[in-house]
């Protein structure tokens, strides 16, 4: 491919349909539907910011979802119409695209200016211009190398930027490796360059530097956050009135006891599919597990996007180009931040009753009508992110059913999605601490189950 043609496939959003359908999709994916979500997200790459809220007003970044919500669909069977739809009722809220800052662009490759111009949204545009002109030059798997993989400050900078943001530039990169899509991995290096949560260095830096001390025992994710349910400094590190729950909550009322856990989760280079599967399945366990006995079941917005993510590591796993070092810090990294979140919600105790017993609404539910409804669903793609994820779930960790840190077992995944689907307002919009949305946020706290139905 000639330079020109590589710049041109980097900036351009290009699906082809029966190749580009992703790790988990339905057996027959829609061909107009994956031509449909091509030509969406090719307007969402140009004209759209990824957050739709703003800093300096809102206090928060609250993320576009676009990509990810038209690239499950069509891995989902959905059709064109349904694509399209789905775009359209929830673009009204997005933020168009920053001006290309040209003093800035044009000096990216200056280390100085590179590190100045970081965490500062009003930059996304720039770096995303810079990205594309990276890979076009060097392919994804050399700029990866370089700006995540390759254990410099620079890279490292760009690894922990991944996890901020509640996980999503690490989503929009699962989602352009896995439908390999040049343009969406500069999207999400891009997203990430401009996230300002920079307490997550201070954290899985110190994680990183305790769990090399000689003797720290090692434990599965399942039975680090049991652990810490049974801990009550951990229990009571967050409540439902504080803000910022990591940052002001656990790691503030109870950074020592959650330190403790996370240096004993660690993934090592030999045991990368192993502990995939059980990521996959411990984040499934973390997320239907926090249920409350005879009330509905319901899901944690927070803790639920580590379920979301974990799909993506089965993607990553299958990349020869991805060092198994980088493998292995990845599936580190998500499930400590998914330990520190399941204790930001109130660490709650983890009991799969509520969805082993759980009356279906509709007692012919099968997979088939869990997507189904999952697709039609007319939120941001929440719901449907997590019913591919728990299905993948289902299908990656089967051959580990017999082992006990693989908590989820056989039927109770179709459980779960049946909960799930049964669950949402069927009102949909995006979701948001101020809009009536179908998940609660705090699951361990106790008033946050105040206004959610007995069962």
């Amino acid at each position: 491919m000639s330079a020109s043609a590589l710049a041109d496939r980097v900036s351009s959003i290009r699906l082809e349909p029966g190749k580009d359908v992703g790790i988990l999709h339905v057996p027959t994916v829609n061909t107009e539907a994956v031509q449909a979500a091509g030509r969406v997200l090719q307007q969402n790459h140009d004209d759209i910011h990824p957050f739709f809220s703003y800093m300096d007003r809102d206090g928060v970044h609250m993320h576009n979802h676009l990509v990810h919500h038209a690239l499950t669909l069509v891995a989902l069977g959905a059709n064109s119409d349904q694509v399209r739809h789905f775009y359209d009722i929830n673009t009204p809220y997005q933020r168009p695209a920053v001006p290309i800052n040209e003093g800035v662009l044009g000096n990216l490759s200056q280390s100085s200016v590179y590190k100045k111009s970081l965490g500062n949204e009003d930059n996304y545009t720039s770096f995303l211009r810079f990205f594309e002109s990276e890979i076009a030059a060097k392919g994804v798997p050399g700029v990866l190398q370089e700006y995540m993989f390759a254990e410099d400050f620079k890279s490292d900078d760009m690894f922990v930027r991944m996890y901020m943001g509640l996980l999503h530039p690490l989503i929009h990169l699962g989602f352009g490796v896995e439908f390999n899509q040049p343009a969406i991995v500069a999207e999400a290096l891009a997203q990430a360059a401009v996230h300002s949560d920079d307490y997550f260095f201070t954290f899985f830096h110190e994680a990183e530097a305790l769990a090399k001390r000689p003797g720290v025992p090692k434990k599965s994710l399942a039975e680090l956050v049991d652990l810490a349910a049974a801990d009550e400094n951990c229990r009571k590190a967050a409540n439902s009135e504080i803000f910022d729950k990591m940052l002001d909550g656990v790691l503030k009322n109870a950074k020592a006891e959650f330190l403790n856990l996370a240096v004993q989760y660690r993934v090592e280079e030999d045991e990368i599919e192993t502990r995939t599967a059980e990521l996959c399945n411990a984040t499934a366990y973390i997320t239907v597990g926090a249920q409350r006995l005879n009330k509905s079941p319901r899901m944690d917005f927070f803790l639920l996007h580590s379920l979301n993510v974990s799909i993506f590591h089965g993607v990553f796993a299958k990349q020869s180009w991805i060092p198994n070092s980088a493998k292995a810090r990845l599936l580190t990294y998500t499930g400590r931040l998914a330990l520190l979140t399941h204790i930001s919600m109130g660490a709650p105790a983890l009991n799969l009753d509520v969805i082993r017993n759980y009356n279906a609404v509709n007692t012919e539910s099968s997979w088939e009508t869990v997507i189904e409804r999952a697709v039609n669903h007319p939120d941001d793609g929440h719901a449907a992110k997590m019913i591919r994820a728990l299905k993948y779930a289902e299908q990656v960790t089967a051959p580990y059913t017999g082992r006990a840190e693989f908590r989820v077992k056989g039927a109770d995944f179709l459980k779960a999605g049946v909960a799930v689907v049964d669950t949402l307002n069927p009102k949909g919009g995006k979701a948001g601490p101020y809009e009536d949305e179908s998940w609660i946020r705090g699951a361990g706290f106790d008033d946050v189950w105040d206004n959610v139905p007995d069962a």
